[in-house]
């Protein structure tokens, strides 16, 4: 798949850096031409399942699947290809998520597992939900606020008085106004995920 012979029909994309005064989120991404998943159901469920297997050998903190041109703008960046700050918010649920282990200590397992979605699976040290069966389908904002909804009355009510509606998995643009302060997200293993300490002024930031 990677060896992009012609006609490709994948692309991919690897961000891996650490630079000594800033704190950044690696990525690994890979596109594939639509036609050619909608061509047999086969083909996605393949798909799917390469991303499952990526899953399982790198352990992500976050992962998702989703139709690029109608998902939801929810990135901070000019670029679709720098990953977002997860230490600032939580991305905005696309058609398949993975929730790795700082989502899940920060949501709870079985809360995950009980989504109110099409499906939900452990897959390695991940819990993925998905929203609906295919990802072709268009995704109802009322199923997509269904599933906010349901995992901000999972959390704490002292919390979610304090914070007010709307302080997980919302687009970019409808939170980029709030303070960070304002927004739960999980503790992220620093030393362990970067291989360093967090700099004093960002970590009483996170």
């Amino acid at each position: 798949m990677m060896k992009g012979r012609s006609p490709s029909k994948v692309t991919y994309f690897v961000s891996w850096r650490n630079w000594t005064d800033r704190i950044l989120f690696n990525v690994i991404q890979t596109i594939i031409a639509k036609n050619f998943l909608k061509k047999d159901k086969q083909e996605l469920d393949k798909y799917v399942s390469l991303c499952n297997d990526l899953v399982c050998r790198f352990s992500p903190v976050h992962a998702e699947i989703y139709d690029f041109p109608s998902s939801i703008p929810c990135t901070a960046t000019e670029s679709m290809l720098i990953p977002d700050d997860l230490s600032v918010r939580c991305p905005a649920l696309k058609w398949r998520t993975y929730f790795g282990l700082p989502y899940i200590n920060l949501l709870g397992r079985e809360t995950i597992l009980n989504a109110p979605c099409w499906k939900t699976e452990e897959v390695g040290d991940t819990i993925a939900i998905q929203l609906t069966e295919s990802v072709f389908e268009d995704i109802p904002s009322e199923q997509r606020e269904k599933v906010v909804e349901y995992f901000e009355e999972s959390v704490a009510p002292e919390i979610r008085a304090e914070l007010g509606r709307g302080f997980l998995f919302r687009p970019y643009h409808a939170s980029e106004k709030y303070d960070r302060k304002k927004k739960l997200v999980p503790e992220f293993p620093i030393t362990e995920l970067f291989g360093k300490n967090l700099p004093e002024e960002f970590e009483h930031g996170l």
